[in-house]
């Protein structure tokens, strides 16, 4: 099971709808591929073996909402509705702005790649500060954004301004102020379904992280003593993680990690970490960018 699954280019809802429909079809075959899946984002049958799914009745219903999770909606309703406004042939409300997102994730995601090859020295340095500095102008370039429209769904900007907007948001790292009006102007977006659950659980739980409080949807690792990656066992109720996970689209927590783990180890990631330093880099982050400070205010 991946961590989170995207939407293809340009669905068809028909697409969607014959999905659903293999789906449903599965189950009554009693086919054990479809376990994962469906024994995960149908959350009345967590903790149940293969049999008893399979036992359970299944409708055509419950094939949609397994579906609509699978791609990050909580329901059938909300994935219709992205769906039909992220088509080629829906009229966006404004192109401009698009474009102008675009064209500012894309410096910003460069000037990460380049960062990135720079492993010290005062080239580096100059460009974490530029980066820095895009922060802040980010802060001033999306807030008239949001007080006009909010949350900017596909409809207004397309589906690709609206994964730019995140990403490029995600990128105002030291921004907590913005980061939190952010969580809660796409919790919004949720209920209209003008976004995936996975971008709003990732926001949230920056936020919480920061600002050094239980995440919701554990999307950040803990380190060990030792300095190694492990799953994270500060969340709110975590007896109901998976299902909060479910819901948001997100794979199961030890999935989630252990893919995670599989990804260090193909591209030669450092999993083991200083754990003072580690904290001392959060710490950073939550004083520099005002995130204990926006989360009192809330």
């Amino acid at each position: 099971m991946k961590i989170h699954y995207t939407l293809p280019d340009n669905p068809s809802f028909d697409y969607l709808k014959r999905e659903a429909r293999a789906i449903k079809s599965q189950h009554r075959n009693r086919d054990e591929s479809i376990i994962q899946l469906i024994g995960h984002f149908d959350t009345s049958l967590h903790g149940m073996l293969a049999e008893e799914i399979f036992d359970r009745r299944f409708s055509i219903l419950d094939a949609q909402r397994v579906l609509a999770r699978k791609f990050g909606f909580a329901s059938w309703t909300r994935m219709k509705k992205f769906v039909l406004h992220s088509a080629p042939e829906f009229t966006i409300a404004d192109t401009t702005l698009r474009a102008e997102i675009i064209k500012r994730n894309d410096t910003v995601c460069s000037l990460i790649e380049t960062i990135k090859k720079q492993n010290k020295g005062a080239a580096k340095t100059r460009n974490l500060h530029k980066l820095d500095a895009f922060g802040r102008d980010t802060t001033d370039f999306i807030n008239p954004i949001y007080d006009q429209y909010g949350w900017p769904g596909p409809d207004i900007i397309g589906r690709d301004g609206t994964d730019a907007c995140w990403w490029l948001v995600g990128h105002a790292s030291f921004e907590g102020e913005l980061q939190f009006r952010t969580a809660e102007l796409q919790e919004a977006a949720l209920t209209r379904g003008d976004l995936e659950g996975p971008s709003y659980a990732m926001t949230i739980d920056r936020c919480l992280k920061l600002s050094f409080q239980p995440t919701v949807y554990g999307t950040f690792h803990d380190i060990d003593d030792d300095g190694y990656l492990v799953p994270t066992t500060d969340v709110t109720d975590p007896e109901n993680l998976d299902r909060r996970r479910a819901i948001a689209g997100l794979a199961p927590h030890q999935v989630f990690y252990e893919q995670h783990m599989q990804q260090a180890k193909e591209e030669g990631w450092d999993v083991k970490v200083d754990p003072v330093e580690d904290r001392r880099q959060w710490e950073h982050y939550a004083v520099k960018g005002g995130y204990l400070e926006a989360a009192a205010r809330r």
